[in-house]
């Protein structure tokens, strides 16, 4: 019995202190990169990266001793043991783990553990809600539901509204340890499509290519800091250099602060579409695209075309039973989306290629499909 083995290590363990010599700003963590936009770098991120990023989650999230935690996201992830895990357990709360993920698995551990926060990534959560659609479960206990990681479809977020459940979404990555912000429940609503308000020790500028800050509503690179900042990549002074140039964190990401600082993530910088001169960003097609009633995920990646240099592409995985053609597709763009962001072509396969975070790997698909060309077709 696992429990008895661990009850047994526990008593067999001297009661004497541990007399740890350590610093805060001592490596606790070699945690590696997504890689999802290139090979995973380890950034090194402290005792006090930790400590500070417990304190900015605590602060925002209804974490404390009574918390009942899932942790159901991989520990080699950021998100796994950073997000929930680590400040339920700096609280003193109880964190309950599964093996792997499985959307019934996770509802029945809500009801049997009478969890009070769950930590998913949206594909989790997209899988969650088709399980919630087949089956009622219990989610009296529930305090908090928290998503990130990558955009989450605005479906999902109403889907947990509607239903009284307080869906918080954060902003984060690895080298911040993770937390940079977070969307409180009372202003989903009013700050719809932001991912919140920095943490309260988190500075975030957004520059343009030539290293200005750019005026509010103004889209750029979005650059952070703070205590929860990492100390540096692994063995690569050049990577750390570019990374943490001048004292900020490049995130890589694009985004804009609205007039009262509130941020909003426009897409990856190294996938965004440049269509005919034209900016084409696509989150904001996915978003646009998850609306069909068909669409299980998708993902939009920028293809060679002859005349507009580049259009975007829907890789599409449809759900059970569903159909959907590339014409339907096309028409349901046309009636949300810029002619020149509708995409121009679809493919419709099985499953998209994912990190084992859940993060969709967008360098593979564009391996696949970024050798094609629409007249191609």
């Amino acid at each position: 019995d696992d429990e008895e083995e661990y009850e047994a290590f526990l008593a067999a363990a001297p009661d004497t202190e541990i007399n740890a010599n350590v610093h805060p700003d001592d490596v606790a963590l070699l945690m590696y990169t997504s890689g999802t936009t290139g090979r995973p770098k380890g950034a090194m991120l402290t005792h006090a990266n930790h400590t500070w990023n417990v304190i900015h989650t605590t602060q925002r999230l209804p974490i404390h001793a009574g918390t009942v935690a899932l942790g159901v996201a991989p520990m080699f992830h950021i998100g796994g043991t950073s997000v929930t895990v680590l400040p339920t357990l700096f609280q003193g709360g109880t964190v309950v783990t599964l093996p792997a993920f499985d959307a019934r698995a996770v509802l029945e551990a809500t009801e049997r553990e009478r969890l009070t926060g769950l930590f998913c990534v949206p594909s989790m959560w997209q899988m969650i809600v088709e399980e919630l659609g087949r089956k009622e479960y219990d989610l009296s206990s529930v305090e908090f539901l928290m998503t990130g990681a990558a955009p989450t479809p605005l479906k999902i977020l109403k889907f947990f509204q509607e239903r009284g459940l307080a869906i918080y979404e954060g902003f984060g990555m690895t080298e911040l340890a993770p937390l940079v912000a977070i969307l409180d429940k009372w202003d989903c609503e009013r700050k719809n499509g932001s991912v919140g308000y920095p943490a309260f020790f988190v500075d975030v500028r957004i520059i343009d290519d030539e290293g200005r800050d750019v005026p509010a509503r103004t889209v750029g690179e979005v650059l952070c800091r703070g205590p929860n900042m990492l100390k540096g990549y692994w063995n690569k002074p050049e990577a750390t250099a570019e990374a943490l140039k001048g004292g900020w964190y490049h995130s890589g990401d694009l985004g804009y602060l609205d007039e009262e600082g509130f941020l909003y993530i426009v897409d990856r910088k190294k996938d965004m579409i440049i269509s005919g001169g034209e900016n084409v960003y696509p989150a904001e097609l996915e978003q646009a695209i998850y609306r069909h009633p068909a669409v299980a995920e998708v993902a939009v990646i920028g293809i060679p075309h002859e005349k507009w240099q580049e259009v975007p592409a829907a890789i599409i995985v449809l759900k059970p039973g569903a159909s959907m053609t590339e014409n339907d597709l096309i028409e349901h763009c046309n009636q949300c989306l810029a002619r020149f962001k509708v995409p121009k072509t679809a493919y419709f396969v099985p499953e998209l290629p994912k990190s084992g975070a859940g993060k969709i790997l967008k360098t593979e698909l564009r391996k696949m499909y970024g050798g094609y060309k629409v007249s191609d077709k």
